[in-house]
């Protein structure tokens, strides 16, 4: 399997790991150091069974009396989160998401349009252990292209189809917050886009931001740039962006908001 050069991460793949909240604050970060070197390791997601090894990766090398305790300490608490399988670790849920990520990128990736595989039961190793995605929807696809689609940012691209980093970026929306949810994002957004002038559209969100960081839960008033008999702006910084409240965005930051009215 071709390594890939990133992976997607969220904070509930860490922070929903029972296990990884028992460790220690050091042994978090060996075992988040080993998660990286095991993405390079065949099969991904897996350790040798070379404690030796292990130990020079976590800079605590063998024959150092300081090294050794902080060895006996951290070992059974990062390796609570992996299970031995012959002679390697595995962590079940980046084989997961290893897994997951190379059926997406075959589904997508020179116009493969694979079938995704069944799904398959999780592990008891992996109760506690989130996965970065739920298993994809076997529509998924025609989600993506229409959600993507819909965001003004592509609106010269109604033929063609989406860069890779923004399919990934919305299907990774839609199995964390659902269709419906990123779809009324993107059309709120795409419906007061429509309202803007020319000058403000270069304001328009970057789309792959948008779905990884959940833009599209804003509220709509961010949004908006109102006209009623002329454009309604803020008299002391006329061209200002909105807040979510639908302040000016400059009075809200210099918090003297009460001078903010509109022009």
């Amino acid at each position: 399997m071709a390594r890939p050069p990133a992976i997607q991460w969220y904070y509930k793949q860490w922070l929903g790991d029972n296990k990884v909240l028992a460790m220690d604050w050091d042994a978090r970060g060996m075992h988040f150091h080993l998660l990286m070197i095991s993405v390079q390791e065949d099969p991904p997601g897996s350790l040798p069974n070379d404690m030796d090894a292990i130990r020079r990766w976590l800079s605590l090398p063998s024959g150092s009396v300081e090294a050794n305790e902080i060895w006996r300490r951290v070992k059974p608490q990062i390796f609570a989160a992996w299970s031995r399988q012959g002679e390697r670790w595995f962590n079940s849920g980046m084989v997961e998401t290893m897994e997951r990520q190379q059926r997406y990128k075959e589904r997508y990736e020179g116009g493969t349009k694979t079938t995704p595989n069944s799904k398959k039961k999780k592990s008891k190793n992996n109760e506690n252990q989130s996965s970065l995605f739920e298993e994809p929807l076997d529509n998924l696809e025609t989600l993506v292209e229409e959600i993507g689609h819909l965001h003004p940012a592509n609106e010269h691209m109604k033929s063609l189809a989406l860069p890779f980093a923004q399919q990934e970026a919305i299907a990774a929306a839609i199995e964390r917050d659902g269709f419906e949810v990123v779809l009324s994002g993107t059309k709120n957004l795409a419906d007061r886009v429509a309202k803007w002038p020319t000058s403000e559209l270069r304001f328009i969100p970057n789309p792959v931001k948008f779905y990884r960081e959940a833009e599209y839960l804003r509220s709509p008033l961010l949004w908006e740039r109102k006209f009623e008999n002329g454009r309604e702006e803020c008299a002391l910084h006329p061209g200002s962006r909105r807040t979510q409240s639908g302040t000016c965005w400059e009075c809200n930051t210099a918090k003297y908001v009460s001078g903010c009215q509109p022009a």
